[in-house]
């Protein structure tokens, strides 16, 4: 698989971790150069280096030798490093001239590296601080969401409060209402009654019955 082609705009650079990479012809066929684990390639186009005639296009196709892992770069990030080091990025900008000039890709009268350091710098800068305003947008409207979403909670539970006083309100009230009405009497069957009256005659016999022996 090709991780590059010729002509393709760079966005970032390459450090091989594992494996082979060849760079090679334009059909595919002839490999000019192996790199393998440790090597980088694909800097100079996401440096813009000053009187490039390609700009910010690859200069080179490249293509995995069997099973290859890589690290990617991106320019954004490159450039946060490098903003620390300007000798070293001075030191990078020179090497990568030197490859455009020996394949006849560079033009010497636009090759300001001084200028073109300060510039690239500024341009990172005012990138960080794109990025910065990005992230106080994002963590605003993160915060207003849980905001809101707090609000609606709360709402919630105010409501299901209210839903459960009312209810225990109302069984409340229903409880002292039934604890205020009289209790009546008991009510005693009607064969109890009865069975009562003709218990009370026959022991009203049983006296007389007693009194007429004695008397005898």
């Amino acid at each position: 698989d090709y991780v590059c082609r010729k002509g393709d705009i760079g966005k970032e650079m390459y450090i091989i971790k594992r494996g082979q990479l060849g760079v090679v012809s334009d059909d595919g066929k002839t490999t000019f150069v192996v790199l393998k684990e440790g090597s980088v390639f694909g800097e100079i186009s996401i440096l813009n280096i000053p009187g490039s005639k390609n700009g910010n296009r690859r200069t080179a196709n490249v293509k995995s030798l069997g099973y290859s892992d890589l690290y990617t770069l991106t320019k954004e990030d490159l450039w946060l490093v490098l903003d620390n080091y300007p000798e070293s990025l001075s030191k990078i900008i020179e090497k990568g001239k030197s490859i455009l000039r020996k394949d006849n890709l560079l033009d010497d009268t636009l090759t300001d590296t001084k200028r073109y350091v300060e510039q690239e710098q500024l341009l990172s800068m005012q990138n960080r601080m794109k990025k910065l305003f990005e992230i106080e947008k994002s963590l605003n409207n993160r915060l207003t969401t849980f905001f809101d979403t707090y609000v609606e909670s709360v709402r919630q539970v105010k409501q299901q409060l209210s839903k459960l006083e009312h209810q225990f309100g109302a069984r409340k009230q229903s409880i002292t209402v039934s604890m205020n009405v009289p209790m009546s009497a008991p009510v005693v069957p009607f064969f109890l009654n009865q069975w009562k009256s003709n218990t009370a005659a026959n022991l009203l016999k049983f006296k007389s019955v007693q009194s007429m022996e004695l008397d005898d």
